[in-house]
């Protein structure tokens, strides 16, 4: 294979569809004509890292990387010095004693882990991988030519870069924003008359809690694509408010996994909320996990010997499937994305060591990230399920939960909530937790009850806009003012 298959898509749409919007990021915008232009052509394998801020800028240089037989990989402009330093010094190694050999020829990406912390892992990406995966979810999402999809993240980060992938493929549009806000978010979405959105859940929360401040509705938005974390369910009504047209379509994932599992939440009738695309008759107030399988992929549950455990026992999840990634590229710890060979000439099984669990209809249950447990005198805490109590019972605002060091047991279970959530707008000035948590955690079992609550003044997201529970309990053992306890 020559070139990826957007990029094919892209040449088609060049000529059919030539002045057709195909990226706008800021002020500047690039036709599908203007794009094909821009390509240009190469011969033979070669390699192209990236280092653009969020613009139009950055999508023709990923896609003139990818011609021919190109590889690209896309810094993020956001990292600390040191950091994209390291990355750097260890992509061009990588490159240099990876582009003369055969097993090269259908790799196309070398992706990054998050940069939050030490030095983010690579990992290598066929063609063939987002091959599969373009036409599987351009048929799920149902993406067509007339969407104009807004992804408002970073632009190297591999969500928003399949985001942009997509749209070519489609021949849709793709919006970004150049520098992020809610405000320019929702701008955005009106001057380009944004059909779709995909990002993670915390952005959707903060879009639609702007927009209900300004009273702004954003009824041409037909489809919201969520994922990265769990949706919690506050999030999930206030979109409904603001966008009532969209069916919400949350999917699991990771970086190295592509596509898991997958739920799509249908505009609701007038006052009811339906699951579509789950159990027949089950509600959205159901615990619906994050979905049934995506098209083309298989899960199993299994535990720390490689045996597949019944419905309902948590374990690791286990993929296999044609989206998942090659391999790591440098930083392969074994303590992330792993293959297991399934033997009698079967495909692998692939984990990144999320743990979880399937129910009796087949719907996958996330607990969250192994390396997210907590060991409280000896017992296994998955923070999301203490934040889905505390959350959901109490009708709270943002509660992020983690683990940090105590003497005696191991660990102590800790909560940061969002002190510019309305709903916890009294913490700062009582200094106080709400009674309602309290009572909430009382629900729980002794061991799985949190032993300090802090008010954060700003929440800790990583660079590509995700809740990072370990940079939260950094902030809590370093005193960071920006973790602030509560009596």
């Amino acid at each position: 294979m020559n070139a990826m298959p957007f990029i094919e898509q892209l040449r088609h749409w060049a000529h059919t569809r030539a002045d057709h919007d195909a990226v706008f990021v800021g002020e500047k915008r690039l036709s599908y004509a203007d794009l094909a232009a821009g390509m240009g052509g190469a011969s033979g394998p070669r390699f192209a890292l990236i280092e653009e801020e969020n613009g139009a800028d950055l999508a023709q240089a990923f896609c003139a990387g990818l011609v021919d037989h190109g590889i690209v990989g896309v810094l993020d402009t956001h990292w600390p010095g040191r950091v994209r330093d390291s990355v750097r010094a260890a992509a061009l190694d990588w490159a240099r004693k990876s582009l003369a050999s055969p097993s090269s020829s259908d790799v196309f990406l070398l992706g990054f882990s998050s940069g939050t912390s030490g030095v983010p892992k690579g990992f290598v990406r066929s063609r063939s991988s987002w091959a599969s995966s373009l036409l599987a979810s351009m048929a799920h999402f149902s993406l067509s030519p007339d969407d104009v999809t807004l992804a408002p993240g970073p632009g190297a980060a591999s969500m928003n870069l399949y985001a942009l992938a997509e749209c070519l493929a489609s021949g849709s549009t793709f919006i970004g924003l150049e520098h992020f806000s809610a405000r320019a978010g929702l701008t955005a979405i009106d001057k380009h008359q944004a059909t779709r959105l995909v990002l993670v859940p915390s952005v959707l929360g903060l879009f639609a809690d702007a927009a209900g401040r300004v009273g702004h509705q954003a009824l041409g938005i037909r489809s919201i694509v969520c994922a990265g974390s769990a949706l919690p369910p506050q999030t999930l009504a206030a979109a409904r408010q603001w966008a009532p047209n969209a069916r919400i379509e949350q999917y699991y994932g990771a970086a190295e996994l592509g596509f898991v599992a997958a739920n799509v939440l249908a505009p609701a009738p007038p006052g009811q909320i339906l699951v579509h695309s789950v159990t027949q008759g089950q509600s959205e107030s159901e615990d619906a996990g994050v979905g049934l399988p995506f098209d083309g992929v298989e899960v199993a549950i299994l535990d720390a010997t490689g045996e597949q455990l019944p419905c309902g026992q948590p374990g690791s999840i286990f993929v296999r499937s044609p989206y998942v990634c090659d391999a790591y590229a440098w930083g392969d710890d074994a303590l992330a994305f792993t293959r297991v060979p399934a033997g009698n000439g079967e495909s692998d099984w692939c984990t990144v060591r999320d743990q979880g669990f399937l129910d009796a209809h087949g719907q996958l249950h996330v607990l969250g990230r192994e390396s997210d447990m907590v060991l409280v005198a000896g017992n296994n805490v998955y923070p999301q399920e203490i934040e889905s109590v505390l959350a959901e019972g109490a009708q709270s605002g943002s509660v992020i939960v983690t683990g940090t060091k105590d003497d005696r047991r191991g660990q102590k279970l800790v909560v940061g909530l969002d002190a510019h959530d309305p709903r916890f707008a009294s913490v700062l000035s009582s200094g106080e937790v709400p009674q309602a948590l309290r009572t909430q955690a009382t629900l729980l079992p002794f061991t799985h009850r949190p032993a300090l609550y802090f008010a954060l003044t700003e929440l800790p997201y990583t660079d590509s806009g995700k809740l990072s529970r370990a940079l939260l309990a950094a902030w809590i053992e370093d005193g960071d003012g920006r973790a602030l306890q509560l009596r």
